[in-house]
């Protein structure tokens, strides 16, 4: 039977309970899963719970038994490989499990169907639209988003685990490539509900935030010097340049759906230089990127909001790339002025335009 009265804001007492059962027996210990065992739905739910608080004081409702319902069970089964049991993903097999177990419970089709689409918002192909789908994509996501301690920790467990899986020793440096392709699938949605999404500035703080843990993380693992390269593309595909091995490639994009489409491409330039490429979106004049974060900025609109985001994003005596059209602001070439510049020439066979390039250095 379908409860009556079901509690926006946690699961029932007998609902919880009948979770944890299910969830003991479909989830591995966590010494055996360090990242995805058996008390990693309880971290996702405590971020959960301070996003739905977050909802409540924006006025904006949310169905917590169907969240909580979600949250138990949107990883189990991870540790059996999906296409085993006959499905596409680990989610569907989550999300499909998870929908039998509350059928099971008395749950009506309607709401265990709702309960399938809230696991599902977890799978990196998928863009969360209701507020459950979002909240569970975005405290799954928490510690990618959050403090710089909290991103290690994770990642060193998750380390951990394909270790345990593999029942081999993986170098981190390995890994941590192959598990930033994975990580960047997630990047393209926006999973704004509340204004704590955002900054003064308008820059939405979990890919600000995500942006700066991964390339400190890759930093540490490859060299302080490493190059970090960030390019703004205001409309269109997104076109990666391949880069050196070690570098980290960062693509900013306005349109969703566009920079959706451009990850595979993104994977693909980042795979066969062994680097590490993102795509995050950022409209002009708010790219998501942390105060000098990048070694180089490259910004194809020819605006005076670009410039000075690109100035901002840029360390001290690192590089930036404007495109440089014909009726160019001039208040551009003013600002220029202040720094080491020059136009560059357009080249022979007219495949590159003309750019100005900028050193962030003031000169005396």
């Amino acid at each position: 039977m379908e409860p009556s009265t079901p509690s926006k804001h946690d699961a029932s007492v007998e609902q919880r309970l009948n979770l944890r059962y299910f969830r003991e027996r479909t989830y591995l210990p966590d010494e055996e899963m360090p990242y995805h065992g058996v008390s990693h739905p309880d971290r996702v739910w405590t971020k959960a719970k301070i996003l739905m608080e977050r909802c409540a004081a924006d006025g904006i409702s949310v169905d917590g038994d169907a969240l909580r319902n979600a949250v138990e069970l949107h990883d189990a089964l991870s540790h059996i490989p999906p296409r085993a049991l006959g499905c596409d993903s680990a989610e569907r097999l989550a999300s499909d499990l998870t929908f039998r177990f509350v059928m099971a419970c008395g749950y009506s089709e309607a709401t265990a169907s709702k309960i399938r689409d809230i696991i599902m918002a977890t799978n990196p192909d998928v863009r969360p639209t209701s507020t459950e789908e979002i909240i569970i994509r975005a405290a799954d996501l928490w510690n990618v988003g959050a403090n710089y301690a909290e991103f290690k920790e994770g990642s060193l467990a998750l380390h951990r685990e394909a270790e345990i899986t593999k029942r081999s020793e993986i170098p981190f440096s390995s890994w941590i490539r192959g598990a930033f392709l994975y990580l960047e699938r997630f990047m393209w949605p926006m999973l704004e509900l509340t204004p704590e999404a955002k900054d003064s500035a308008g820059r939405s703080v979990f890919h600000t935030n995500a942006a700066r843990n991964m390339v400190t993380l890759w930093r540490e693992t490859f060299g302080d010097e490493t190059e970090v390269v960030a390019e703004f593309f205001p409309q269109g595909e997104i076109r990666p340049k391949l880069h050196d091995p070690k570098s980290f490639y960062i693509a900013i994009h306005p349109d969703e759906e566009s920079r959706k489409e451009s990850l595979g491409r993104l994977d693909k330039a980042a795979l066969s230089v062994n680097g590490a490429a993102l795509a995050v979106p950022g409209s002009r004049g708010a790219f998501p990127l942390p105060d000098g974060l990048c070694s180089t900025v490259r910004c194809h609109d020819a605006t005076l909001e670009s410039l000075a985001e690109a100035l901002r994003v840029t360390k001290e005596g690192g590089t930036i790339i404007l495109d440089f059209p014909e009726d160019i602001d001039p208040s551009i070439l003013e600002v220029a002025k202040a720094f080491l510049s020059f136009v560059s020439p357009a080249s022979p066979d007219g495949a590159r335009e003309r750019a100005l390039v900028i050193t962030k250095k003031v000169l005396l």
